[in-house]
């Protein structure tokens, strides 16, 4: 249990992305042009599948709301919508595009991130992917970093760990500052 103390959480544990992933959702869907933004959905507390059902929230019934509506209500209903519109083969490849299975840009240990949806894969693993919840595994590092790139226009920053290191008396030793790795999306 002393190791568990020790354990940097942030990089070297992976969790279930949860709702935090419905904005990769949404760039998946702007990305592949499947979506512009002015949709609008019904949501009746669920979505249903085939055999496959999501609920929203507490069975909330959101109504008929736009995509800016769903999105601040992070509506599951919607979001398995938009889910269900996106060809699984560019939803993965736009994943990976925001480095999920892929290295990050960090030169510290850490946990890599990961999707196991595949083109092969059910429209239940979609379902489930696109609202973040079934095998889906992200780094709270790894989250962060994505939020980031899409507050900075797409642009993603490599991550330092520190500002400077400086000697006892003060004097600058080495500094360190932001340094753009890529462009994650448009």
């Amino acid at each position: 249990q002393l190791n568990a103390l020790w354990k940097n959480y942030c990089i070297s544990s992976t969790f279930e992305p949860g709702s935090t992933m419905k904005p990769f959702t949404v760039a998946a869907g702007l990305e592949s042009g499947k979506m512009t933004g002015n949709e609008t959905y019904q949501c009746n507390g669920s979505y249903t599948h085939g055999e496959n059902t999501i609920r929203c929230f507490h069975g909330s019934k959101h109504g008929q709301v736009s995509f800016e509506r769903s999105f601040a209500k992070s509506c599951n209903a919607s979001f398995a919508n938009i889910g269900m519109t996106l060809d699984k083969q560019s939803f993965v490849s736009t994943m990976q595009d925001l480095l999920f299975n892929q290295e990050l840009p960090i030169d510290i240990p850490y946990s890599k991130s990961h999707i196991q949806l595949t083109a092969d894969s059910g429209d239940e693993d979609l379902i489930q992917t696109v609202i973040g919840q079934g095998k889906t595994q992200i780094t709270p590092l790894h989250l962060c970093m994505i939020t980031s790139a899409i507050a900075n226009d797409g642009l993603l920053m490599r991550p330092y760990e520190m500002e400077r290191i400086e000697s006892a008396d003060g004097k600058i030793i080495k500094q360190f500052q932001a340094q753009q790795y890529r462009r994650l999306m448009t």
